[in-house]
């Protein structure tokens, strides 16, 4: 997700091999969706938008036996927290529904704090030099960061980022890299604006007055933006708040992500869309764009509805997806038996794995844009003891098994599963 953000912003992706087709395509329906096809070179690089759809599987888990401080802190971000059970009883649907949003928002925000620690980094290589212009000069002093604000759905959700940003900077002071998080700003859509350091930078004159800026409506027109004040991340925006108790809809949502972008447009500001979930429609109208394909682009809704919303335009195609459980194959394993011979040896250790889901991923930074199809195989790792058994350690392991052609679209649960059955 970095690599494509930076790179696009940089105009150094890979185009969509779409756009060639469209200017063969005889019918209007025919068309598909492209980013970044018009001239000049650049234009609307500044609104960008990632999928991540089960970021609860990119949280690598880690398990210890050792009750130190600095072990509680690592434990607390780790995925076995994210992953366990229901305090071990049977839950009902809904709680489970509901455990498994509370996983998902949880590592979605902390993958998003880390996205946006690793994006405030400067400079990025092979594409800046390292220096901001803030209007009185290059300055070399600050040129080793950038500010990144993070804009959440909810105050609650804000809040519970804070939460993780505060637990990911004791853990990178405990490693040597106390500052990694500093320039990671926790905002509330529509409580909070751009702040004015980045919004309004400094240019006056000698004598202290604000200086013109001249030519700034055709660089609006034109899509132009300035990676090095920084960048504004809209993390899974909605109209429809299924964290809360009872779900229920968002309201304003749609108005207050039209306006934060129209400002970070004007300021110059790029901004990143990160799995938007929007269902609000205005009218019937506009061209259909999501009929080509049997899943929706974000959320992967099948059939899609439509039309796509019009808010959502210049993020489609996304730059970069990542689609942990495109389709699930097993939840999980045959249990471990437990032995009760007594000619059993009184230790033995052996492996159970099963094919759990399907992930599929896509990015601006590979020629053709192909959608790739992993299998994902779960490793436990059992020790058995007396005859019983306990499972000591997981794994998990992605087995690329094929890709398929973006004219396509995302790929629905129906081809993944021809896929697969052609693997097998």
């Amino acid at each position: 997700a970095f690599h494509a953000i930076s790179s696009t912003l940089y105009c150094q992706n890979y185009l969509d091999p779409n756009i060639v087709s469209n200017a063969m395509a005889v019918s209007v329906t025919d068309r598909r969706p492209v980013g970044f096809a018009y001239w000049p070179q650049g234009r609307d690089v500044g609104r960008l938008g990632i999928e991540i759809d089960g970021a609860r599987y990119l949280i690598s888990s880690r398990k210890t036996d050792n009750h130190d401080r600095n072990d509680r802190i690592r434990r607390d971000l780790s995925s076995y927290d994210l992953s366990k059970s229901i305090h071990g009883r049977m839950a009902s649907p809904r709680q489970y529904e509901h455990h498994i949003l509370a996983m998902e928002g949880r590592a979605l925000r902390r993958l998003s704090i880390v996205l946006a620690s690793k994006l405030s980094q400067m400079p990025w290589n092979g594409m800046e030099n390292g220096e901001i212009d803030d209007g009185e000069g290059l300055d070399d002093g600050e040129s080793s960061t950038r500010p990144i604000a993070l804009f959440f759905n909810t105050i609650r959700q804000a809040l519970e980022a804070s939460n993780e940003l505060q637990l990911l900077q004791k853990v990178a002071k405990l490693n040597g890299q106390e500052g990694l998080y500093n320039n990671v700003r926790i905002l509330c859509l529509g409580q909070d604006e751009i702040p004015n350091d980045m919004a309004n930078p400094q240019n006056k004159d000698i004598n202290g007055k604000q200086r013109r800026k001249w030519g700034s409506s055709k660089e609006l027109s034109e899509g132009r933006v300035d990676p090095a004040r920084g960048l504004v991340i809209i993390v899974q925006p909605t109209d429809f708040n299924n964290e809360s108790t009872p779900p229920s809809p968002s309201i304003g949502t749609v108005q207050q992500l039209q306006g934060l972008l129209a400002r970070a447009s004007i300021a110059q500001i790029p901004a990143v869309v990160m799995s938007p979930r929007l269902t609000e429609q205005f009218d019937g109208r506009g061209i259909e764009q999501s009929g080509y394909q049997q899943s929706s682009t974000y959320g992967g809704v099948e059939p899609p509805k439509g039309p796509t919303p019009w808010i959502l335009r210049d993020f489609i195609p996304p730059v970069f997806s990542w689609i942990g459980n495109s389709v699930e194959l097993s939840n999980r394993p045959s249990n471990p038996v437990s032995f009760n011979d007594e000619d059993m040896p009184i230790e033995e250790n052996y492996d159970i794995s099963y094919l759990s889901r399907v992930a599929i991923t896509q990015s601006v930074m590979e020629e053709g844009h192909p959608w790739h199809v992993f299998i994902v195989e779960n490793v436990n790792s059992i020790r058995s003891r007396h005859g019983i058994s306990n499972v000591h350690g997981r794994e998990t392991n992605y087995h690329y098994i094929a890709s398929t052609r973006p004219m396509a679209g995302r790929p629905s649960r129906k081809i993944i599963l021809e896929i697969i059955s052609r693997w097998a």
